[in-house]
């Protein structure tokens, strides 16, 4: 962050880093400016029109790799609720003022260049060479027993379920997975064993488009690119299916990868609640609820999108055990959730008092991205215990933020999502969610209220 980016609210000025602590970072993609800053942002600031090949690759870079232009969106909320003066921030360009309300004095210190974020930079040389491993391991680590007419793209174990009911009689495509490198191997070993048509694979990604990207004067155009051509050499690989189904709405080069698809049909199934690209290819998309719909209709809406079915309650007896569990949502700081971290220690201390009060045990549900490292750090700030699996016998209570782990773990018990003044899981889920103020959290649970 740039120290010398701030607001100036009133007589107030409020620097860059203070902005997620007092605004939710995690909901600035649900609202409704946000695919406005990023239209704006492709057509005004870097001049590339509806019709142009790069289009949509510059579209989804923003939505999905750039914070900054999340701030922008959390920027124009802030300014529907308060009087911002002025804008003083290197990447916000006065050529984006008809978004702000109050026509607020934006400086002229835009450098469209800053827009994407350092990390992202850094890791395209590791991007190229993770792909290209698995690209070189993929010629001998395969196995292969007959055709098959689809196909699956796959990462993680969460892709064996989306799929279940094709994944044995497809061909798999296992791609590298970056998150959490334990669990991507003990993948790949499990669907080696079990599988009889499935190999390793990777995207084409270019060793000169990745050194372009060190040197190139235009960042952004050298990611654009760099995705860009990957995606279209990688699509000739996926032409001889007639299906593919896939899980790849993350990925900033997906339209690239089935533009120039001949007959087949391309069926996605979203891993979980998050909204990524705002541009897509598919002929099905498969989401959670009308939300999630929303945000991909926006731009997208010649494709079908079908919701998924809501799994039934489990009918647990009476005399059943009783345990109330923390639904972690993983390290916070990965995405400068500030604000959401500090609403979590809320909860977590609220829990903790509950357990005191009725010396009863609360247990945390891990994400299962979480690394061992980051678990012994979480567990040296709470006294939560770690609830390794669930089980038919006992009935729980959740308590969440917004983890879509809501629709796999909600036949087990009940969920309660945390709100606040500011951050409501009705952004991610709708209106029909239980939800209760952090304030009377306590109370809730000490009076097992529903």
């Amino acid at each position: 962050m740039n120290n010398n980016n701030y607001i100036i609210i009133g007589k107030n000025q409020i620097s860059e880093d203070q902005i997620p602590t007092i605004f939710p970072l995690s909901v600035a993609k649900y609202q409704e400016s946000f695919n406005e800053v990023v239209k704006s942002i492709v057509k005004d600031v870097f001049n590339i029109s509806v019709n142009n090949n790069y289009y949509s690759v510059y579209v989804n870079l923003l939505a999905n790799k750039s914070q900054k232009t999340k701030y922008i969106a959390m920027i124009i909320e802030l300014s529907k609720s308060y009087q911002i003066k002025e804008i003083h921030f290197d990447y916000i360009s006065p050529k984006l003022s008809s978004l702000f309300q109050g026509q607020p004095r934006i400086a002229e210190l835009n450098s469209a260049n800053n827009l994407i974020d350092k990390k992202e930079l850094k890791g395209i040389f590791p991007k190229y060479i993770v792909n290209l491993i698995f690209t070189l391991l993929g010629i001998f680590i395969r196995k292969k027993k007959g055709n098959t007419e689809s196909v699956i793209r796959a990462w993680v174990d969460v892709d064996e379920k989306l799929h279940e009911k094709e994944f044995y009689q497809s061909a798999v495509l296992i791609y590298p997975f970056g998150l959490n490198i334990k669990r991507s191997f003990s993948f790949i070993k499990k669907v080696f064993k079990t599988h009889s048509n499935v190999k390793l694979t990777g995207v084409n990604y270019s060793f000169l488009d990745a050194l372009n990207s060190i040197f190139a004067r235009d960042k952004m155009e050298s990611l654009v690119k760099f995705e860009f051509n990957g995606m279209f050499r990688h699509s000739k690989k996926l032409l001889k299916y007639k299906t593919i189904y896939t899980s790849d709405e993350f990925q900033v080069g997906v339209p690239i990868l089935y533009q120039n698809r001949n007959n087949s049909k391309i069926i996605n199934r979203a891993h979980g609640m998050g909204c990524y690209n705002l541009e897509v290819d598919y002929d099905e998309f498969h989401v959670f609820n009308d939300v999630q719909r929303h945000y991909y209709q926006r731009n997208n809406s010649k494709i079908d999108y079908k919701i998924y079915p809501l799994k039934k309650d489990i009918i647990h007896e009476n005399s059943c055990e009783s345990k109330i569990v923390y639904i972690d949502q993983g390290d916070l700081r990965r995405y400068n959730f500030y604000y959401e971290i500090e609403l979590q220690k809320k909860v977590i201390q609220s829990l903790e008092e509950v357990a005191k009060l009725t010396k009863t045990e609360i247990f945390v549900k891990f994400h299962p991205n979480r690394s061992e490292a980051e678990i012994k750090e979480f567990n040296k700030l709470y006294k939560l215990k770690a609830l390794m699996s669930l089980d038919y016998k006992t009935n729980y209570t959740f308590i969440n933020l917004w983890s879509t782990s809501y629709f796999d773990f909600k036949k087990h018990g009940r969920f309660i999502f945390v709100k606040d003044d500011h951050f409501n899981a009705h952004y991610f889920f709708g209106e029909k969610i239980n939800s209760v103020h952090i304030d009377d959290l306590n109370t809730k649970l000490l009076n097992n209220d529903n």
